[in-house]
């Protein structure tokens, strides 16, 4: 729960990123905004990182969120059939042509890791309209 996280996870990481200001990222996998507490957007964190599952366009727009945001496609896009993952892949990337605001503090991934049967082919694809698109 994001009460028990602030409570029992939160004062660790502060501890850690105030140790090591600037050197650390948090990057929370299938969290939630509840999660995204005070404490952790005070910490000097270098930046922060976050699922498919959020808003990322939202996130570049918020001013408790200083340096990276790192924000990734959806992984489970990359076994849709060509059509599909390439239709997938440029609305992703149309969300993030806004501002040159937004891709100065962004990285740009794969999701959670590319896993043994991800569709080799798709892979080279996404790495490659990345750079032309952003280029």
């Amino acid at each position: 729960s994001p009460a028990l996280f602030e409570e029992r996870v939160t004062p660790t990481l502060v501890e850690l990123a105030r140790k090591f200001p600037g050197k650390l990222a948090y990057y929370g996998k299938g969290t939630q905004p509840d999660f995204l507490n005070a404490g952790l957007r005070g910490a000097p964190f270098a930046g922060f990182g976050f699922d498919h599952r959020w808003n990322l366009p939202a996130l570049f727009s918020r001013q408790d969120l200083p340096g990276f945001i790192q924000g990734n496609f959806d992984q489970a896009l990359l076994f849709c059939d060509e059509r599909e993952f390439r239709l997938q892949l440029e609305n992703y990337l149309r969300t993030f042509k806004q501002t040159s605001e937004v891709l100065s503090r962004w990285v740009c991934g794969l999701g959670h890791g590319v896993l043994p049967k991800t569709p080799e082919s798709h892979v080279h694809y996404f790495v490659q309209r990345v750079r032309e698109v952003f280029q």
